[in-house]
Formats: C-alpha cells, sequence, structure tokens
C-alpha cells in the first residue's frame, strides 16, 4: 500500500517537473525570438 502510494507521489512529481520543464523552456524560446 505504502509503495503503491510513493509510486503515484512519484509519477505526478515527474509530471510536474516535466510540464516545468516544458514551460521553462517555451518561456526561453520566446526570449530568444521575442515573440
Amino acid at each position: 500500500m505504502v509503495f503503491l502510494l510513493l509510486q503515484i507521489f512519484n509519477l505526478v512529481y515527474l509530471v510536474c517537473m516535466d510540464y516545468r520543464i516544458q514551460m521553462n523552456y517555451i518561456f526561453t524560446a520566446r526570449m530568444f525570438c521575442k515573440v
């Protein structure tokens, strides 16, 4: 049960980190392209 909760938490954490990295990448691209 605890292992399952850790797996779910880890999955959510990875998704959130991936989202933040994508947003940061888009922001940086806009800064360079001045869009």
